[in-house]
């Protein structure tokens, strides 16, 4: 989904002629996924929600999430990841300066991730990104090395053992 200054524009006219607040559920992300916008819109005259589904699973060790949002005004933005592992945070991004959020240490399983903001503006909007990692995997070569200086050093605390005795 690309994200365009026009696009903007005509969610801010959209939202401006608004009444109420706005809620939207921006859909179901699938599984392990790597990168995902965030974009939201409303008004000062009620909360703005809106929020992504997805769903981790061991099959590629995805662990931690984080991402960045700029707003269109200051007002804080309450950002919650609930799931097998849940966490909140709030940040205040504009649009000069966005505000980074990070969650580590992610279990598989379904997660949602939403952002509540009540704009101190005419009109809100709001938008970023998020993207989640892979946990780091030790390299075969590595482990080689590891299991072989562990063989090192047994045979040395075994000729030890066999020197003083």
């Amino acid at each position: 989904m690309q994200f365009t200054l026009r696009s903007l524009a005509a969610a801010a006219a959209l939202a401006l002629g608004s009444a109420g607040a706005f809620a939207a559920t921006a859909g179901d992300l699938g599984t392990n996924p790597s990168y995902a916008e965030i974009t939201g819109y409303g008004t000062q005259f009620g909360p703005v929600t809106f929020s992504y589904s997805f769903t981790l699973d061991s099959a590629t060790n995805l662990s931690d999430l984080f991402g960045s949002l700029k707003a269109t005004d200051e007002s804080s933005i309450l950002v919650t990841l609930s799931g097998p592992t849940s966490f909140s945070t709030t940040i205040t991004p504009t649009l000069t300066t966005p505000k980074s959020f990070t969650f580590s240490g992610l279990a598989d399983g379904a997660y949602t991730l939403s952002f509540v903001a009540t704009p101190i503006a005419s009109t809100f909007a709001a938008y970023g990104g998020f993207a989640t990692t892979v946990a780091a995997v030790p390299e075969p070569e590595s482990m080689a090395l590891v299991l072989a200086g562990l063989g090192v050093m047994g045979m040395v605390a075994r000729r030890r053992t066999s020197v003083r005795a």
